[in-house]
């Protein structure tokens, strides 16, 4: 993993997903995702957990109701928390995606991961509330 030295020190991330857009350029379609009808304490269909225990909750301050995609562990370990869209391969995309941190004295955070192998190589976007903070990380290896 490529990391910074001050990053790599601190409990990862705790967030609270609460949908995601897609929309691909090239087959000029749209792909979202919402958890509203999914089932309480389950990884949403279509998503595997990779990383971290993702479940979803309600949240009624999402942005759309009842429930969002939640990643709620608390990590002692340098590690992102990943869940993977399954069968989702894309091309020229403009991605959203609405975070709320929850939780995390040292390490906030959240974003999006592409080009995923799997759940130890990856590309990651996050941002850190904590630190007013946007980075690109690429994982190799874990």
């Amino acid at each position: 993993m490529t990391y910074n030295k001050r990053i790599v020190r601190r409990p990862m991330l705790v967030l609270l997903l609460a949908s995601i857009a897609l929309a691909t350029a090239a087959q000029d379609r749209k792909q979202s995702w919402n958890f509203d009808k999914e089932k309480a304490d389950t990884i949403a269909t279509g998503f595997t957990n990779e990383v971290g225990d993702w479940k979803i909750v309600a949240d009624g301050s999402g942005p759309s109701k009842p429930n969002v995609l939640a990643q709620l562990a608390k990590n002692e370990r340098p590690i992102f928390n990943v869940a993977l869209a399954s069968e989702s391969s894309f091309t020229n995309v403009d991605i959203t995606v609405k975070f709320k941190a929850i939780a995390g004295v040292i390490d906030q955070g959240g974003g999006v991961v592409w080009r995923a192998r799997d759940s130890k190589n990856y590309y990651i976007a996050r941002y850190n509330p904590l630190e007013n903070n946007y980075r690109v990380y690429k994982v190799e290896a874990g």
